[in-house]
């Protein structure tokens, strides 16, 4: 059985309680750790090698409102899941992507009853990846299937899908951690991670891509293209 890893962020130490004891009782799920200060939640998760696949936020706190550590940690999760008292926060959740909204107060019965539909919708759903754009904190989500090259500029990176340029403030050295989990994609120079879908022809070193982009691979990457290579052959 696959089981799914969870965070819980909540200033208030009895709901953190309470979620807590919920999810260790559902087998599906795996604890990794609690939060009572979102400033110290933000230091930690953003240290993590692998996204959560569920993490629990509520919306107020002091110092920053769960809303804003969402924003602040969209490529360690999976899933977001917004936790209130207060029913007006499920439609700013909305904005974010939140894959479920939980109305304190609740017992374990809801508890359970809103997981397992949330689980059964992310096993079935293709992979993703969650990014942050502009100064609007606007989160949109990628299927990785559809993305094609990953091109890196300063500090922000320019994401080449089969439908249109997404250009996220981040670092290519950031987006390629996060996306180790995902076999099909591969750093080969300083600057481009491309995806094994979508390479339309190889010659050498060099690789042309489904959006007409052209790109090589640089000599310190060659070791570990030669390897992707030969079981992106044994693979398609």
């Amino acid at each position: 059985m696959n089981t799914f890893t969870c965070i819980v962020v909540d200033d208030d130490h009895f709901a953190t309680a309470q979620i807590a004891e919920y999810i260790l009782k559902i087998p599906a799920l795996k604890l990794i750790d609690c939060f009572n200060d979102p400033l110290e939640a933000i230091k930690r998760i953003k240290k993590i090698n692998k996204p959560v696949d569920f993490l629990f936020i509520d919306v107020e706190m002091p110092n920053m409102s769960g809303i804003e550590l969402a924003g602040h940690l969209v490529q360690k999760y999976n899933n977001l899941i917004l936790v209130s008292a207060h029913v007006k926060y499920a439609l700013e959740g909305y904005g974010i992507n939140a894959r479920q909204f939980l109305a304190k107060p609740f017992d374990f019965k809801k508890f359970n009853f809103v997981m397992r539909e949330v689980i059964e919708k992310f096993v079935k759903e293709k992979p993703f990846i969650m990014v942050k754009l502009g100064s609007k904190n606007e989160v949109v989500k990628i299927y990785t299937e559809n993305i094609i090259v990953i091109e890196g500029a300063s500090n922000y990176i320019k994401i080449h899908t089969l439908s249109k340029i997404y250009v996220p403030y981040y670092k290519l050295s950031s987006i390629d951690e996060d996306l180790k989990i995902h076999p099909d994609f591969l750093r080969i120079n300083r600057s481009n991670i491309i995806s094994a879908k979508h390479i339309k022809k190889v010659e050498g070193y060099k690789l042309m891509l489904k959006n007409g982009l052209e790109v090589s691979v640089s000599d310190a990457y060659k070791g570990k293209f030669d390897w992707f290579l030969t079981e992106l052959i044994r693979k398609y």
